[in-house]
């Protein structure tokens, strides 16, 4: 964490007004207000103050040593609150935590800010959200905390998401309805020559004829040779999704439905 330097100078007897550094704005930086030692009471021993530079967990959502940590002293009244708290960092950087406790935990359902965090060293003012979890983190001499509120710059980095493992993320599920009508066609093929054969077309390369049907969100219906005085059509294909656009996913489904399970059943019989 890169801290902010007063500078003074005395020459010949004058004082050299005090130049102020201030930190590079960082998008990346945390702010976590921690309960630590909770009670079945619910109290809480201590209140600490985590500074991270980046994201307060990993890759597996543990939290990590934070770069920089205070206690916040007790002055007679909870600091996570509307009339707000000062605490002064390792660097001497100052924190000023405004809260409102009645705001609820951050989710899909509560998409609220519960306060502002601002500092010293940087104008940047941080959002904050309530994210109470337990046992998030253990201090040095062994003391549980649990999280109580987050602060960053950007409100699109969630709370850390739950274990995919315990819970199954929801699924998007499309329907799609597909009609198929038949009819028996008996076909009679008269020949010159007695020696000529003649062999319809598998219904395999018969219904891959729909892969060159397909024109965008719909069919072509052009009629398709598969014998001799046999053909094919496609009609009234609809390959649109709600917002109006090509669904080539769909449209490949369903070409796919008719070579490899449709057409090889018939090419059995």
């Amino acid at each position: 964490m890169k801290s902010s330097t007063l500078i003074s100078l005395a020459v010949g007897g004058s004082l050299v007004p005090a130049l102020s550094v201030k930190r590079d704005y960082n998008e990346m930086e945390h702010l976590a207000l921690i309960d630590c030692g909770i009670g079945s009471d619910g109290v809480s021993k201590s209140r600490q103050l985590m500074y991270y530079s980046g994201n307060p967990w990993d890759g597996k959502n543990n939290w990590i040593r934070p770069d920089m940590m205070v206690e916040v002293p007790w002055d007679g009244s909870y600091p996570w609150r509307t009339t707000g708290t000062s605490i002064k960092m390792p660097d001497a950087d100052i924190f000023t935590v405004t809260i409102d406790p009645a705001i609820p935990d951050y989710n899909v359902n509560n998409t609220r800010l519960a306060g502002k965090a601002s500092h010293t060293y940087d104008e940047h003012d941080l959002d904050c959200y309530a994210s109470h979890k337990s046992d998030v983190y253990t201090l040095d001499d062994g003391t549980k905390c649990s999280s109580a509120y987050i602060c960053n710059h950007f409100m699109t980095d969630d709370p850390p998401k739950e274990d995919p493992a315990k819970k199954d993320p929801p699924k998007s599920i499309r329907k799609t309805k597909v009609s198929f009508s038949s009819m028996t066609v008996n076909v009679e093929q008269k020949f010159n020559s007695p020696n000529k054969e003649f062999t319809l077309v598998d219904p395999y390369d018969a219904f891959h004829n729909i892969f060159d049907d397909i024109n965008g969100p719909q069919c072509n219906s052009y009629p398709y040779p598969i014998g001799d005085s046999c053909t094919i059509k496609f009609d009234d294909c609809n390959f649109v999704d709600p917002e109006g656009y090509a669904e080539n996913s769909t449209a490949n489904a369903l070409g796919s439905l008719l070579t490899e399970s449709t057409g090889r059943e018939i090419s059995k019989n």
